[in-house]
């Protein structure tokens, strides 16, 4: 409750259908948070989803980046099989709010926690 999960993704065209693709016009530009994840627990838990969609690779770059629409139909497991290329400001973007989001959390937390012991302490020294 109330962590972060990333998701790191491989590339995927536009024509890849279903809970594989994202129909959001953001996605591969900037890191997608969402309180709802992909799988089947979907926003089950108190969590932050934190997305990164991989991009297209230059063309000298050797691995499987794409996930092809045959393969993303007939397995729910293809984009597991893939490499990623990742853009490394976005990996550096969504892992610097993810360590601002919890030092915030954390400081709300023991803020909270400071509160109510302070409060606590002033009812018995009555």
């Amino acid at each position: 409750e109330g962590s972060c999960v990333l998701w790191l993704r491989p590339h995927m065209p536009k024509y890849v259908l279903g809970n594989v693709a994202s129909a959001d016009p953001l996605s591969g530009h900037i890191p997608l948070w969402s309180r709802t994840g992909d799988l089947e627990y979907g926003d089950a838990r108190g969590l932050w989803h934190v997305r990164i969609d991989g991009q297209a690779p230059p063309e000298n770059v050797v691995g499987s980046f794409e996930v092809k629409l045959d393969d993303a139909r007939s397995s729910t497991t293809a984009i597991l099989e893939q490499s990623i290329y990742l853009d490394i400001r976005q990996f550096h973007d969504a892992f610097a709010g993810i360590v601002k989001y919890l030092q915030v959390r954390k400081r709300r937390n023991s803020t909270r926690s400071g509160d109510t012991g302070s409060a606590q302490r002033s009812r018995r020294e009555r």
